[in-house]
C-alpha cells in the first residue's frame, strides 16, 4: 500500500512566514483502489525555531514533516489503510471505463 499528502492550502503569516494551519488529503492506493480523506493540522512556532522553514521556501516534503510534527504519521496512514481494506472488502465493484471501442 502506499500513501500521498496532496496538500490544499496552508494559513500563515505573511510577515514571519510561519505556517499555522495545512489542509491536505491522505491518499491510500493498493492496486487499483484509492481512499481520500481530508485532513487539517494546526500548526505553528516562530522564525527563531531550530529548523524553522518559511512559507515562500517550504517544499513538499517541508510540508509533510510539518504534518507529521503534529499529527503521527504511522496513525494517518493506517486509520487510512483501514477505511480503504473496509472500503474494498465490501466489493464487488463495478468498474468503468472511457476507452472507445477496439474498433472505432
Amino acid at each position: 500500500m502506499t500513501h500521498e499528502y496532496d496538500i490544499r492550502q496552508t494559513k500563515h503569516n505573511v510577515s514571519t512566514g510561519v505556517i499555522s494551519k495545512i489542509t491536505f488529503y491522505i491518499l491510500s492506493t493498493e492496486g487499483d483502489y484509492t481512499w481520500k480523506t481530508k485532513k487539517e493540522v494546526l500548526c505553528g512556532g516562530s522564525p527563531s525555531d531550530e529548523g524553522f522553514i518559511p512559507f515562500a521556501s517550504a517544499s513538499q516534503a517541508d510540508i509533510e514533516n510539518i504534518i507529521h510534527k503534529y499529527l503521527d504519521k504511522n496513525t494517518l496512514e493506517s486509520e487510512n489503510s483501514a477505511s480503504l481494506a473496509t472500503y474494498i472488502a465490501e466489493g464487488p465493484y463495478e468498474v468503468y471505463s472511457n476507452a472507445l471501442p477496439p474498433n472505432i
